[in-house]
């Protein structure tokens, strides 16, 4: 269990409640949070442009992945675990390969900022919801 507080911490509990880690490095509030899904990671969206990608072992910044150009306001890991989607009020969805660290992607459907991100069960497939009053869904093509 995660969450965070307006100043941009991230706390991250362990299963009887006591604080795991507190992690740093978001300069405003955070606006999402995904654990990978083997829960030893962790994507945290803030309104600084910025995800943040962490290690749980160790409560360990991995990578600060840039690339919206407004409030990133959700991420999503897709089931491969390598590869996650964000959404930002930019009116963008960008796909990211972690292992790289950098944007492998960009769609660019809606006309409004767009809310929210996930992938459906295989990863074959993302839906978002934007301001624009649509839901979308998106075929991911895999990479290779």
């Amino acid at each position: 269990l995660a969450g965070s507080t307006h100043d941009g911490v991230v706390t991250v509990f362990n299963r009887d409640g006591s604080v795991l880690h507190k992690l740093s490095g978001h300069k405003d509030p955070v606006r999402s949070l995904a654990f990978s899904p083997d829960s030893s990671r962790l994507l945290t969206a803030s309104n600084d442009k910025h995800l943040r990608y962490y290690e749980m072992k160790g409560g360990q910044q991995v990578a600060s992945l840039s690339g919206h150009r407004s409030w990133v306001l959700s991420v999503a890991f897709a089931p491969d675990g390598q590869t996650c989607a964000s959404s930002s009020s930019d009116k963008k969805i960008k796909l990211w390969d972690l292992k790289t660290k950098e944007a492998i992607h960009t769609i660019d459907a809606h006309s409004d900022q767009v809310w929210s991100v996930d992938f459906n069960e295989s990863g074959e497939c993302l839906a978002s919801v934007s301001d624009d009053m649509s839901l979308k869904t998106h075929k991911i093509i895999a990479k290779g």
